[in-house]
Parts: C-alpha cells; structure tokens; sequence
C-alpha cells in the first residue's frame, strides 16, 4: 500500500493512530498533528508530495512521455492544464489556483514506474478494480461519473462537445452514440460515449478507462481522476 492509497483510507477517517489489515500486513500511520486550517485533500497532496523530495523526477520523465523546464521542473500535462513537478512540490505553470487533487494527480503519475504504451482497450472504472459491474462498487461508473455528466449536458451537445474540446479531447470512431478520446494524461486515455436523450431513452454517458490505466496509477488515483474529469467538465 503506497502512500496514496493510505492517504485515501486516512481521509476517510479522522483518528490520530489507524491500523489497516490489507495482503495479510499491519500497516500502521502516524497522522500528523490537525491542522484545522487544512482540507483532507490538502493532507493528501502533503502526504503524497512527502515522496517527491529525493525523487529522480528527470530521470523518470521520459518513460512517461513528459518533458523537463527550463527550470529544472517536469511539466504534466493533466485535463488540458500544465503542472510543474519537482522535489520541493507540484504548482500550475499558468500561476493561477489548483485543486489539491490535481496536484496530488499529478505529483503521482511524475512518480509512476510504469512503462510500455496504453493498450487502447477501454473498460469501466469498475472493471479495473475488480468490482463486478452492477454491484454496490460498480454502482460507481454509472452514479458518480456517467450520470452527472449526462445530467447536465443531456439536451446540450454543443455544450458537451466544447466542454470536452477544452480538455483536448477528439472525436474518434464509435459504432454507437458520438465518442472523444481525452489523454487525461499523456499514457492515460480516456473514452467518453455519448447518446443523445429522444423521445423514448434519457441521455447515457459512459466514461472509459484504457484497461492499462493500472499499470501507471494505482486504482484508487484513477478514481480520482475520474473525479477530476466529471469536475472539470460539470464544474467549470
């Protein structure tokens, strides 16, 4: 369990010592003192920023097609913005305010061991954790993803399409409905399908994920930057 996913079960519950059972291991947390002045996401990006520092973030930039600044910082393109990366913590090259989870996203894919290509095959979230699609977890891909998405642009495409243009997403071939391909991240693809409603069947929307998304993210942060994606394209 790496420091992210730790960070996730730590938000999730407020105590200064938690002891977690996961693989058959003890893993035990010392929760810095409450800051009441920070988010648990501003806690997360903390904990997660805490690995950057001895980092060789140069060294590990081209396996995942990023590049370096003149700086010295590794840029990241994450949902059509650039974040700077480097030891001392992660900051928006455009200056201007950044989600904690955009930097927590971004500070963890720099320091990604995961190499090859995408597979270009997609599937929902549910699949890559396991989760059978149709359960209470697999709920997930339809309730906090699909259907806020289709929710606000369900009689909107021009929005929807505009929405999804600013993230850099194109439209590529799909044998239903109208589909984009969006690189969240420069390995990190993402399928959107959208139907229109009519007057028999509401708007669906299906978010996918490129079946390999865990071979550069753990689980839990492609969850997050799933969230990342609804935010940005319902939010902003």
């Amino acid at each position: 369990m790496g420091v992210l996913t730790l960070a996730f079960c730590l938000a999730k519950y407020e105590a200064r010592n938690i002891g977690f059972k996961k693989c058959g291991k003890i893993l035990k947390y010392e929760i810095m003192k409450d800051d009441p002045n920070k988010s648990g996401y501003e806690k997360i990006y903390d904990w997660v920023a805490s690995d950057l520092e001895g980092f060789d973030l140069v060294k590990n930039a081209p396996y995942l097609k990023l590049t370096v600044a003149s700086t010295g910082e590794v840029i990241v393109p994450l949902l059509g913005r650039d974040y700077l990366v480097s030891n001392q913590g992660v900051r928006p090259a455009d200056g201007q305010y950044a989600n904690f989870n955009r930097l927590s996203l971004a500070a963890h894919y720099a320091m990604s061991m995961g190499r090859g290509e995408p597979s270009m095959d997609f599937v929902k979230l549910a699949v890559l954790s396991g989760v059978p699609v149709g359960t209470a977890g697999g709920s997930y891909d339809r309730n906090a993803m699909a259907g806020p998405i289709a929710k606000k642009y369900g009689s909107d495409f021009p929005g929807l399409e505009a929405a999804i243009s600013r993230l850099g997403g194109r439209p590529v071939p799909h044998p239903v409905g109208v589909c984009w391909l969006v690189y969240a991240l420069p390995l990190m693809p993402i399928k959107l399908i959208f139907q229109e409603a009519d007057e028999e069947f509401e708007a669906e929307f299906t978010v996918l994920f490129d079946r390999s998304a865990t071979n550069f993210m753990r689980f839990e942060a492609i969850g997050f930057l799933g969230g990342s994606l609804v935010d940005e394209l319902v939010n902003k």
